[in-house]
């Protein structure tokens, strides 16, 4: 068991660093961020304003000035190169210690708990493609989707404290066209996101942690915390039972490729 955990404290930390850049960006994307860093255009909801008649001899005009639509990945290149230049390597990697911490505590209990739980419910023998057992056994299900609990009380605060610590650096890196006049100057002096002044609440993963317990207490790094166990639970179920159920016969099929080439 040790082996396992020690392996999965490895993959967490090498998975989690090479990938950071792109959540970083899907995280981006997904609050809007990256949308108006690129100078894209988009609505997640309706629009606040009914469109305006047009008029059909203006039809032909408007089609020539307005720019296509551009693509989810090409807005994804973009947002990757805009955040690469204005806030370099280490804006991309903000916000990487508690990803780091979680997947490296979370990848080691995870795979010492399940190998745990399916030696206590199905034993050591092996199950699946290539061995006797050849169909799915349904207590190594049981025993992957028993890992969700546990994984769900790592990642639902660390996820909390990552996510915010990106929508702060998020906020900070908007343009400063907002930032003129009597109503940009209030909302510099508010905080708000959308004026170029706005102040970065944190200065990093450690200060966001203390300034949401100060500020919340410690039930806020538990929000979301039921759907996240649901969803820890179907992905563990997932992960774990389709590796026990294939990984032998890779082994079985590898070994006989290797004894057609030795004849």
């Amino acid at each position: 068991m040790a082996e396992e955990m020690a392996a999965g404290a490895w993959a967490g930390l090498v998975g989690t660093v090479l990938g950071y850049p792109l959540d970083v960006v899907k995280g981006r994307m997904q609050t809007g961020k990256g949308i108006a860093e690129s100078g894209a255009k988009a609505s997640f909801g309706a629009h606040p304003h009914p469109p305006k008649k047009i008029s059909p001899s203006s039809i032909h005009s408007r089609r020539r000035l307005t720019p296509r639509p551009i693509t989810r990945l090409i807005l994804a290149g973009r947002t990757f190169v805009n955040m690469a230049r204005t806030e370099g390597v280490a804006g991309m990697y903000r916000g990487l210690g508690p990803p780091v911490c979680m997947m490296m505590v979370m990848n080691s209990m995870n795979f010492g708990a399940f190998y745990w739980a399916r030696d206590k419910l199905a034993g050591p023998e092996p199950v699946g493609w290539g061995t006797e057992k050849g169909g799915i056994d349904w207590r190594v299900v049981a025993a992957a989707t028993s890992v969700g609990p546990l994984c769900a009380m790592v990642s639902t605060p660390f996820e909390l404290v990552k996510l915010q610590v990106q929508l702060d650096a998020a906020n900070h890196s908007r343009g400063s066209g907002a930032g003129s006049g009597s109503a940009g100057k209030m909302k510099m002096k508010q905080n708000d996101p959308s004026a170029g002044g706005y102040r970065r609440k944190y200065s990093g993963s450690a200060h966001a942690a203390r300034a949401l317990m100060n500020k919340y207490g410690p039930r806020v790094f538990m929000l979301g915390h039921g759907v996240n166990t649901v969803r820890e639970c179907v992905f563990n179920a997932v992960f774990f039972s389709t590796f026990e159920h294939v990984v032998h016969g890779f082994r079985y099929v590898y070994f006989n490729s290797r004894v057609l080439v030795g004849n």
